[in-house]
């Protein structure tokens, strides 16, 4: 569908009026008449940080299904289909926390929306499909390019830990230490991430101790929330993954 000219500046993208001329009000300067779109929502991922293994995505358009063994997630994508999209509220689903560094990787603009090189806490870029974070300015990608994202994560991690058969007891042996740190804000305070989460040891995933004083009581130290079943190893690795969706809302335009 051919893109319409503005109805109020008739395309010129300034309205006369007398001596001076301003910025069209109603298209914002495009000269294109306004397109309220159609409602629709993209997402990236499911994809897990900190995983026992690394796998390819099964839909490289979106990531979906994509894993990777440790805290780093570069060139994560999602592809904007046949129509431009503009995007107004940022959600996310996740696990835990992580920081993201997300831009539009599609015409060649290579728009950034946190600071180039660094990355933003999810806190503070994305809410949920109850409260979604709105954009102070909506932003449109063009059709059919790519939203990228590098990602770290803050919550899981991987490594080697030791393990008796018959104890619920787990010791840190290598690789990233056991997380301590607790969610942000109430009611969670000083109560660690890691306690009623899924740890995978040795290919077999435990529940992490929720119960008062257990869990996770150091960075080296841990409680299964049941006994360990597997053999006794000094060397078993283990997996505590973050699973990540980031979602786009707003509104498909017909041009």
């Amino acid at each position: 569908m051919a893109e319409q000219v503005c109805s109020t500046c008739r395309g010129q993208k300034v309205l006369n009026l007398g001596t001076t001329a301003c910025r069209c009000p109603m298209c914002e300067g495009t000269g294109a008449q306004w397109d309220p779109g159609r409602e629709f929502t993209y997402e990236m991922g499911p994809f897990i940080l900190n995983a026992p293994a690394t796998a390819a995505p099964t839909i490289p358009q979106t990531s979906s299904g994509a894993t990777y063994n440790g805290a780093v997630a570069n060139g994560v994508t999602c592809q904007v289909a046949n129509y431009r999209f503009r995007w107004m509220f940022a959600l996310a689903t996740r696990t835990g926390p992580f920081t993201i560094q997300l831009q539009d990787a599609g015409s060649g603009s290579g728009r950034s929306f946190v600071p180039v090189n660094i990355q933003v806490h999810s806190e503070n870029l994305f809410g949920n499909a109850r409260n979604p974070m709105p954009l102070p300015t909506p932003y449109v990608f063009d059709k059919n390019v790519s939203i990228t994202a590098n990602i770290t994560d803050l919550y899981g991690g991987v490594g080697v830990c030791s393990v008796t058969n018959g104890s619920a007891a787990v010791t840190w042996i290598s690789g990233a230490l056991f997380n301590t740190a607790a969610f942000p804000g109430a009611p969670y305070s000083n109560i660690p991430m890691w306690n009623g989460g899924t740890i995978t040891i040795a290919g077999v995933q435990y529940v992490i101790s929720s119960a008062a004083g257990s869990g996770v009581t150091s960075q080296t130290t841990l409680t299964l929330a049941t006994t360990y079943l597997g053999a006794t190893s000094a060397v078993a690795a283990y997996s505590v993954a973050n699973t990540v969706r980031i979602g786009f809302k707003g509104v498909e335009l017909a041009a």
